[in-house]
């Protein structure tokens, strides 16, 4: 998973939206997050792949991972 990050990271820093603007230099009302590989957390809360490797990668929403494991399943 680790590998598919980086992979992720790399691919999307050719597309045009990676090469705009950075954060800073925004302003004080841009609403601009980041880069999130939701993918890759999507994968880890389906199939139960263990993140703890991951947690620490700049662009894994490992919040976001952890916000969808607590939650309720869906039958």
């Amino acid at each position: 998973m680790g590998r598919f990050l980086k992979g992720w990271y790399d691919e999307m820093a050719t597309e045009l939206a990676a090469q705009t603007t950075r954060a800073e230099d925004l302003g004080e009302n841009s609403t601009y997050v980041g880069y999130w590989c939701l993918e890759a957390a999507a994968a880890s809360v389906a199939f139960g792949i263990d993140n703890t490797d991951l947690r620490g990668h700049p662009h894994y929403p490992a919040e976001w991972a952890d916000w969808a494991r607590s939650c309720r399943p869906v039958a």
